[in-house]
């Protein structure tokens, strides 16, 4: 045997016996032994010695020499074979062993890859038989929940092979589908889960959040509603509502809004109308939960919610609809809602009044491609048309006033929500405040006074009430305990004087308010003042209000006992956003006084539906507002209206031109109630000025003051 040879065989047996007790017998070797023969007379073991040097050596090592195999009497005390003999002699044996082992394994190679094959085989069937259940739609909620929660690397390598022989089939349908239930659509439904299932009461980001299924309760909606825009304070709205016969409406449940009563119509479009606070989001919050979390409206597969809120925190560049979908659920990257007919998919516009887009749905531009980048506005508005993904289903929710921007023909149903009725709004209370013996309290309390009883129609109200009574209760108790009385503080509540329990709705809302800014004040004047130092000086803004909130300043305001003669919106807060706001409080005043206030032309839609409403007033100072040309288009509207009463209006310095003369001109040619109207420090040129004087002219007009 070679010396290379010999050494691979020692490598290989050093490989093979690693970590056995005879690895100290291999390393013999010497440069003596490899040119000299050894000495074994004097010092060197004998054979038996030298196996047993190793001591856990079997007997089976071999030590036949040549002479053995000639049937010579071995002589062990003349002729011991020497080390390098004997491990030769063991490097025979141990590749003999080597290619036992080899020969062994290759003839076990077979058995091994068939019980592999049956194995995989077995893996792949009941993947396979789960695959075609999902595409079955039997139990496929609980399917594909099963293969996510219990995804490995095996299940997804079954998964794309799948996908990847029904391609290859020319099966591209079923593929979509799987690919769609598995991937895209159970994303989406963890994501919207994930930001549904919870709920904000009060300010969102300071309020606490709460599971929305604990304290969630049906709220009272009906179909159809009155097509006149109602101007009144949305306040009253409600109590006027309340008054309705329950009977005589069709009542509709909200995880069945697009379920049409008539077999043969189909409900494409549902716009949903309700005052502030009412509900509308809520029950479109709940509505996405149920459908995420598998309980309801499992034939939609697609829900993609877009608030206009959010909507409006969008750069105004132009993207198509897949690019804005992906924008707001990245998780459906890679979705193609076109490539087959049999998706049902509903987009969720929440918030319509909140809309800070044109929403032209008469003007914008025909868009039927879904890949094509457009201006958000043309995307929206050919979406609600039916251009833009025609089978898609659409549901808008919007406040009274603002829901006329959706033309009838576009709308297949409407619906209002009412709030809560009698039942409901004691279901509210116990879920709210858990403690039974506590929410009994604070529910007689309220059916005592009959104007907090019907405010509680609206979920927002209940939810006031709740804070403030729950805040006097637990105040007084901790009084009780302070004070060792032995009065059952439970029944402190009804006892209480009218100084510190609420008992009307202006005491209500006065309590919210100096809880929420953390006031402590005597009066409902005093609160106001307060609140218009803290706007005033900018210690606290008008992002800092809640809906709810500014709703409860407007009422205090409203309900005030003396008569709002004059308004000024510089001791609240100089900006759009308060006009609007406080709209409803300018409506009831007989002089508006909005100069230097920052003021722009998005304060106009507001400020011309006070002036075609029924109002009282009769003076309105514009001066020193950048309202331009547009602004003045817009309050225009609301001055050409008949239940128009306002005498006075004031733009100087507002950035007019010429335009705003047109505007104005076809107003004095109307029968108009201007009697003064002052256009000075505006660039309004020459011809301008001939258009006013065009209008002065006219027999109709009323004016008696130019400047």
């Amino acid at each position: 045997m070679s010396e290379e040879r010999g050494k691979m065989s020692l490598s290989q047996k050093q490989s093979v016996r690693s970590g056995s007790h005879v690895s100290s017998s291999v390393s013999v070797k010497s440069d003596r032994s490899k040119h000299e023969p050894p000495g074994f007379s004097e010092k060197t073991p004998s054979a038996t010695e030298s196996v047993r040097s190793g001591s856990h050596v079997s007997s089976s090592v071999s030590v036949k020499s040549d002479r053995s195999k000639e049937g010579l009497p071995l002589r062990f005390s003349e002729e011991t074979p020497s080390a390098t003999e004997r491990l030769q002699y063991e490097t025979l044996d141990s590749d003999e062993q080597i290619n036992k082992n080899h020969k062994d394994f290759t003839d076990k190679l077979l058995e091994i890859f068939q019980d592999l094959e049956k194995k995989i085989i077995k893996f792949l069937k009941n993947e396979l038989e789960m695959f075609k259940k999902i595409l079955q739609k039997e139990d496929m909620q609980y399917f594909v929940k099963e293969f996510n929660e219990n995804r490995c690397s095996n299940k997804e390598a079954a998964l794309d092979l799948t996908l990847c022989f029904l391609r290859e089939m020319k099966q591209d349908e079923a593929a979509d589908t799987l690919e769609d239930e598995m991937i895209f659509i159970h994303q989406l439904k963890c994501s919207l889960k994930k930001k549904y299932e919870c709920v904000f009461e009060g300010i969102a980001k300071q309020g606490d959040s709460t599971l929305l299924k604990n304290i969630y309760t049906d709220l009272y909606i009906t179909q159809g509603c009155s097509e006149q825009v109602n101007t009144e304070h949305e306040v009253r709205q409600i109590e006027v509502a309340s008054r309705r016969h329950e009977s005589q409406e069709i009542q509709v449940e909200c995880t069945n809004v697009f379920e049409a009563p008539e077999e043969d119509k189909q409900i494409r479009t549902v716009l949903t109308k309700g005052v502030a606070g009412i509900g509308k989001s809520v029950s479109v919050q709940k509505f996405i939960l149920d459908w995420a979390e598998g309980k309801e409206n499992q034939d939609i597969s697609f829900i993609f919610p877009l608030p206009f809120r959010e909507i409006n925190l969008k750069e105004q560049g132009k993207l198509s609809l897949m690019d804005l979908i992906t924008q707001f659920f990245p998780e459906t990257k890679g979705l193609k809602l076109t490539r087959r007919n049999q998706f049902k998919v509903l987009f969720i516009l929440d918030g319509l009044d909140e809309c800070r887009l044109p929403v032209n749905l008469e003007d914008n531009e025909t868009w039927s491609d879904v890949s094509s980048p457009a201006s958000l506005d043309v995307l929206l508005t050919n979406l609600i048309k039916g251009n833009l993904l025609p089978s898609a289903l659409i549901w808008i929710t919007s406040r009274p006033a603002a829901a006329s921007k959706i033309p009838p023909d576009c709308i297949d149903r409407l619906t209002e929500i009412r709030g809560f009725n009698d039942a409901q709004k004691e279901e509210y209370f116990r879920k709210r405040l858990m403690d039974e013996n506590l929410a009994k309290d604070i529910i007689d309390h309220v059916k005592q006074s009959k104007s907090l009883f019907i405010m509680c129609h609206i979920p927002v109200f209940c939810w006031i009430s709740a804070t403030v009574l729950q805040n006097i209760l637990e105040e007084k108790k901790n009084n009780v305990v302070k004070n060792n009385q032995a009065d059952d503080a439970s029944k402190t509540l009804q006892a209480s004087n009218t100084e510190d329990t609420p008992k009307t709705l202006t005491q209500m809302y006065t309590h919210f308010l100096r809880f929420q800014i953390q006031q402590s004040r005597r009066n409902d004047q005093t609160l106001v003042k307060d609140i218009q130092t803290h706007l005033s000086k900018g210690s606290l803004s008008s992002a800092d209000l809640s809906p709810a909130q500014w709703s409860a300043l407007v009422f205090v305001l409203l309900t005030s006992e003396e008569e709002l003669e004059e308004f000024e919106l510089q001791k609240f807060k100089k900006s759009d956003e308060c006009l609007i706001r406080l709209s409803a409080v300018i409506k009831t005043s007989k002089r508006a006084l909005l100069n230097y206030c920052d003021l722009t032309d998005k304060s106009c839609p507001a400020l011309a539906t006070v002036l075609g409403s029924d109002t009282n007033l009769k003076e309105l100072n514009m001066n020193n507002n950048n309202l331009q040309d547009s602004g003045v288009k817009l309050l225009c509207t609301g001055l050409k209206n008949i239940n128009c009463k306002l005498e006075m209006l004031r733009l100087r310095d507002c950035g007019l031109t010429e335009e705003s003369c047109s505007a104005l001109a076809t107003v004095l040619r109307s029968n108009s109630s201007l009697k003064e109207l002052d256009m000075s420090n505006n660039n309004l040129q020459d011809s301008g000025v001939k258009q006013l004087q065009n209008g002065l002219e006219n027999k109709k007009c009323t004016l008696e003051k130019l400047r």
